[in-house]
Parts: C-alpha cells; structure tokens; sequence
C-alpha cells in the first residue's frame, strides 16, 4: 500500500490547491476560482453558548411555511440554546449573483429576539430538488464511475466552485454582524460519504466527470516524484501521466484513484476554511457521518475522521459526530478529540423506525466526549407530522439537559491503546476498515467494561500520538477487527466496572474529576435490568475509601447509597435500569 506521511501529504496538498488556483485549472476549462476581497474588519466572533444544546431544522417549517418567532422562542423556553439550520442555497440565490436575505434575516431576527444563536448551515449540494442544493441555474452534473448522471456538481469543476464560494462568502458578509449569527457548518458535496451516492439505476461511485479526471492528472506528478517512480510502485509501464487510468472499482489502480478522491476531500476542506476564516472568526463547525466505510455501501470515499480533526485543529473547529448513538465511533471520537485537543460536538439524528434505547445510549456517550465535549445536537423532524422517535427522544434530551451540563471531568482512558486503520482510508477498498469495525469496538468496551485508548495509525505517523504513551498497542487489521486482537488486548487492560448479572446492553461511562466521578448509564436493550453495579476504584484512579453513590438522574428516581470498598478496591449497589433509559449516578467521597 502507498502512504504518504501526513507532513509531506498536506505540504504537496497545498501546493497542488496553489497551483490549481493560480492556473485557474481546477476543472480544466481556463476559468480563474473565485479570489474574493478581503472584506472589511469583522465584528467580534459571537462566542457560543457552553455548552451546547442546539437543535438542527430545516430551511422551512413546512411545505411554503417560514419558521416563526414563537417557534423560536418555544425552543429557547425549552432550555434550547443554540439552533442549526439548513440553508437553502436555491432560495438564497434564486438567480446567479442575485441575492434575497430576506427570510434569512427574518430567521436570524427571530432567533436573536428569543436570545438564540443560529448557526447556518452551508451545503454545495445535498437533497436533489428544484431550488435547493446545488441551485437549479447550476447545471453542472457528475458521473459515476459507470456513466450516469447524478444530482450533484462535479468536485472539482471551476464554475461551481466558483459559484458556491461567492453564495458563502456574500452570505456571511451579509450575516456577520447580526446578532442573531452564532456560526457556521462549511460542507461541500454530501455529508456522508464527502463525495456522493451513486444515482438510482448505478453500481458506480461518483467522481467522474470530466472536470475531476483532468484534475487528477494534475495531481499525478505532485504526488510522485516520477513516471519512473510511479511505473515502479505500481508495476506499470505508461509513458505519460495521461496515458494512467481514472480506475473504477474493480481495476487494479482503483486504490490510486481512491488517494486522490482523499485528497480532494482535505483539498476542499482545506480551502472552504481558509475561505470562511477570511470572512469571520465566528464558531466553525465540521459534520462527520456516514460510517469508518462511507456511505451506500462504497468505502472509503475520503471518510477520514482524522482528516477532519486536523483541520479542525488548524482552522479553530469544532468536529460534529453526526452518528453518536454508536459506541464504537463515540469512542473513538471521544479519544481523537482528546488527543487533537479539538471541541467535539455529538448528534443523534433519530431513525424513523428507531427506539427509545438510541436516545439513551446518544446522551449517555456525552461522557465519552469528555473534556472536549461542547455539548449535544437533535436533528428535528417537520412539526406538523413527528415522528415517533421524536416524540420519544425529544423529552429525554430536553430532561437530560440541565443534569449532563453539571458532568465535569475526563475519561479514564487506560494505557493500553487500540490502534484504527484509518490510514487505510482512501487508498482501497480491500484494505479499508470493514464496516462492522466500529460495532465490534463499542460491543467490546459494553461487554467487558474496559477503557483502551483508540488511537489512529494516521494519529501515530503525524506523531499526535507517540507509541511511548501506552504500555502496549494492539493494532487491529484492515480487513476489520479479529477475536485474537481484542482476546490480546483484554488480557492486558483490567475492567472499570461489572455487572451482576452480567449484560451486554448496558452502557457504563465513567468521567472522573479531582476524586469523584460521573456514571452514564443506559440500557439499550430488553427487558429491564435488575442486579449490582460494581465498580473498580484504582482503575478509574479513585482512591480506595468510603464513597456516596446518589442518583442525579432521573429525578424521580431519588436513590442514594453509603458504600465501603471491599479489600480488592471494588465497590457495589443495587442498580435498576428500565429498558431504554439513561441513568447519571454522581460518585462523592464520605
């Protein structure tokens, strides 16, 4: 496999994005990319509320219904502090360079007379419709890999680039100094998978157009030092860098074709934040979704998490775990954002079909986050027609909210690291991470109640992480995780906490502070759990005395206990945990 180092990756990242800007190449049709102005001094940054419990809606309310002022102050009333829309760049632009900010303005208004942020949320394409994203004057399509159009722009076409940072730019010159502005979400291409789905009738993956071709041999000879050097890595014998292949799935050079889409995705990234940070100092924001495999089935389609946290790092951002009902990329989230030192903002965006258990588990991986978490965000279904998980899951984050902001603290992470290929990402399917990578990780820390480190080999190669920090490391294959891995690794980490009897769909997260501790419970399965909280004092670092154990949510459960540790160092009480809720124990020294 070809990896090149971080360092030098992003070095010759910038210099391609350099070249292809000044050479006005980007989809190779001689158009200079927007070069916008300096614009005025900008006002101070609005600071965002700490912590955060935002609720992400729509660009309208309903079919032709614009938000209300009441609506937003119904959020604030309830304890709602931070609100997240979808902006619809169709109805912003409804022709090229003709803008209307009228309902914009009447939002931002709203939310400010309610004393809420709103944090807008940019899509260059998302949700294929008349008006939407990408605009309907916009018509530039991508190709899949098998030839059919899709319903978003070309990555790398000049034109809609172009077209797409005038929206941002002119939009936050317009909104920059209303008080109602908290910030901003910069995405470009589709959320999940940061490249696009195939369209119906396609076994393809998108990235073919003509503008993304001509861009990728562009990229060939700044990322090889020589035809001769890239005949000799990959056994070929082409004679110019037009003569190699744009490889599809299947095709020998497809993982090659796979590094460049990576870098497209760092490469955008890179250049929308440097964008917005010429614009405004106010909060930024990155979603991250979809799956350490990408989106529909297709891997690695630049789906790097650590891609993002750099940025995030470099750019002053906050990274947003769009998935963070599952364990195992809370996890790892929780421990990239510790070890980037990037806020970390969690999401649940509720299934239609989904339990109350999700919720749970959501709100419990709060402690995950720790010390970097900034706070929770609820993808809001139209009001008129809610559906069941909102009804559900609604009051539960809204009762949740006032006792999660009093956890204070950090994760017990052990010394024992578990290392996640996500240097396989964007460079081929077959040595990506499996899609069940993540779900193996989080039944492995549910099961046995242990607190490794997940580290990246990115993490390792960049030296964010240095191996010298753990007493061992575990790595996991690329073709996903194995019982001979995790059986190794268990052998050297030592629980936290246990259950009798046992259960594997309780969550237990600890979060400890200065000789007390936080616990996050949820149950995320069925029936009700009836038995013995057991917890491990030296391994999450509390000293061995006497402790007050008090539930602190929910309130009607009003349950307090006098514990003494046992000689082993372990402590116990009863614990009932009805299937689907979230539980928060306080621990307190005597």
């Amino acid at each position: 496999m070809h990896f090149v180092r971080w360092k030098n990756w992003f070095r010759r990242l910038a210099a391609l994005l350099a070249l292809s800007l000044a050479a006005g190449a980007l989809a190779g049709q001689g158009a200079r990319p927007p070069q916008p102005a300096a614009p005025p001094a900008a006002p101070p940054a609005p600071a965002p509320p700490v912590p955060i419990w935002s609720a992400q809606i729509g660009w309208l309310r309903g079919p032709g219904q614009a938000w209300r002022g009441r609506d937003f102050a119904r959020l604030a009333r309830a304890g709602i502090n931070q609100v997240e829309i979808n902006l619809d760049w169709g109805a912003i632009e409804p022709r090229r360079g003709q803008f209307d900010f009228r309902l914009l303005d009447r939002d931002l208004a709203n939310a400010a007379a309610a004393r809420l942020r709103l944090v807008l949320i940019f899509w260059e394409s998302i949700w294929d419709g008349p008006g939407m994203n990408p605009p309907a004057w916009l018509p530039q399509r991508d190709r899949t890999s098998d030839g059919i159009a899709t319903a978003y722009p070309p990555w790398w076409d000049a034109d809609a680039l172009r077209a797409y940072f005038h929206y941002l730019s002119a939009t936050l010159d317009h909104v920059r100094s209303s008080p109602g502005f908290g910030g901003l979400f910069v995405s470009y291409g589709w959320l999940d998978a940061e490249w696009g789905p195939a369209p119906k009738g396609s076994r393809g993956v998108g990235g073919y157009a003509p503008a993304d071709l001509a861009q990728f041999h562009r990229w060939l000879p700044l990322q090889f030092r020589s035809l001769v050097q890239f005949n000799r890595h990959w056994n070929t014998d082409y004679a110019g860098w037009k003569q190699v292949p744009a490889a599809i799935p299947g095709q020998p050079l497809f993982a090659l074709y796979q590094q460049f889409r990576r870098y497209s995705v760092a490469a955008a990234y890179d250049a929308l934040s440097r964008l917005v940070r010429r614009h405004t100092a106010a909060p930024l924001y990155y979603y991250w979704g979809g799956g350490l495999g990408g989106a529909g089935g297709v891997s690695v389609l630049g789906n790097d998490p650590d891609l993002f946290f750099r940025l995030a790092r470099k750019y002053r951002a906050t990274v947003v775990l769009d998935d963070a009902d599952h364990a195992g990329l809370a996890l790892l989230f929780g421990s990239l954002a510790q070890a980037y030192q990037v806020p970390l903002l969690e999401e649940w965006t509720p299934r239609a079909a989904g339990l109350r258990a999700e919720a749970a588990a959501w709100l419990a991986h709060y402690g995950l986050g720790m010390p970097q978490i900034r706070g929770e965000d609820f993808f809001l279904f139209q009001t008129q027609h809610p559906g069941r998980e909102f009804l559900l899951a609604w009051p539960l984050y809204l009762s949740a909210r006032a006792p999660l902001a009093a956890v204070q603290g950090s994760v017990p992470w052990q010394s024992v690291a578990l290392q996640v290929p996500t240097g396989a990402l964007g460079t081929s399917v077959a040595l990506a991470p499996a899609p069940g990578l993540a779900a193996a990780l989080g039944d492995f820390w549910r099961r046995h109640h242990v607190l490794p480190a997940l580290v990246t080999d990115t993490e390792l190669h960049a030296g964010v992480m240095r191996p010298g920090q753990f007493t061992q490391i575990f790595p996991l294959p690329t073709a996903g995780a194995s019982a001979a891995v995790f059986n190794a690794a268990l052998a050297a980490l030592s629980p936290y906490a246990g259950l009798n009897p046992e259960s594997a769909d309780l969550t237990i997260v600890p979060v400890v502070k200065q000789g007390s501790a936080w616990l996050l419970l949820a149950n995320r399965g069925a029936p009700d759990y009836q038995g013995e909280l057991r917890l491990a004092l030296p391994q999450l670092g509390l000293p061995t005395r006497a402790y007050a154990a008090a539930a602190a949510f929910p309130a009607r459960l009003r349950q307090s206990y006098n514990l003494q540790p046992a000689a082993d160092g372990w402590i116990s009480w009863p614990l009932a945990l009805p299937a689907g809720a979230l539980q928060i124990w306080r621990l307190s020294p005597r």
